[in-house]
C-alpha cells in the first residue's frame, strides 16, 4: 500500500490518484492469482472537481444581519458604487465629496444608535451587542456636519439571552398504558400489531 504524504495539503484528486483502485475478483470468485496481473477498474466513487463557483458579487444592494451568539452579530453586504455615488449627489457639494461610509447599529426598541466607520473595501463586520434584544443596521453616508443618509437597511435579528432559560416546561406528555398508576391521559399509544 502506498502512503499518502501530507494528505491534508493535497486536493481530493491528488489523494485519489495514489489510493489503489478496487481489484476485480478472479474467475472462480476468489482473489486473483499471484501470476495474473490484476485488471484496473474505474470507480465512480472518485471525487469530482466542482465545475461551479460562487460569484464574488451579485450586482445588488444588500445587507444581511445574522446572530452569532448572545453578544455578537455579523453583518455582510454588497453596496454598488453607483448607489454610493447617488448618495453623495444627494448630500450635495458641501458634504457629499467628504462623506464617509458608515454602518449604523440600531436596537429596535430604542432611538439611540452607534456608528462604525467602514474601511474601504470592507464587506462584512462583527458587532458586539447586548443580549436578548432585537437589532438592525443601516449602511449610509455620514457627512462632515453629521448628516446621515441611509443607503441600505438590513433585516432585524434578535440575540438570544446569555443565561439559561427562565421557562420551565411543567407539562410532560404521558402515554396511556405505560404505567397503570397514571390513569387516563389525552395521549394514547397504538396497539402492537
Amino acid at each position: 500500500m502506498m502512503p499518502v504524504p501530507r494528505a491534508t495539503k493535497q486536493s481530493r484528486l491528488e489523494i485519489a490518484s495514489v489510493v489503489p483502485e478496487p481489484v476485480p475478483s478472479g474467475a472462480e470468485g476468489g482473489l486473483p492469482r499471484n501470476d495474473e496481473a490484476p485488471e484496473r477498474v474505474t470507480s465512480d466513487l472518485r471525487p469530482q472537481e466542482e465545475a461551479h463557483t460562487l460569484p464574488s458579487a451579485y450586482g445588488a444592494d444588500l445587507v444581511v444581519l445574522q446572530t452569532r451568539d448572545p453578544r455578537w452579530i455579523h453583518a455582510y453586504w454588497e453596496l454598488l458604487p453607483s448607489t454610493v455615488l447617488r448618495g453623495r449627489e444627494k448630500l450635495g457639494q458641501n458634504e457629499g465629496p467628504s462623506a464617509e461610509l458608515v454602518l449604523r447599529l440600531h436596537p429596535e426598541d430604542s432611538s439611540r444608535w452607534s456608528d462604525v466607520r467602514l474601511t474601504p473595501g470592507s464587506q462584512d463586520w462583527y458587532l458586539e451587542v447586548e443580549p436578548d434584544r432585537a437589532w438592525f443596521v443601516e449602511i449610509g453616508l455620514k457627512g462632515s456636519r453629521g448628516t446621515f443618509l441611509p443607503l441600505i437597511r438590513s433585516n432585524t435579528v434578535r440575540t438570544p439571552p446569555d443565561r439559561p432559560s427562565d421557562r420551565i416546561d411543567e407539562r410532560w406528555g404521558v402515554l396511556r398504558g405505560i404505567d397503570p398508576a397514571i390513569g387516563p391521559t389525552p395521549y394514547s399509544m397504538p396497539k402492537p400489531a
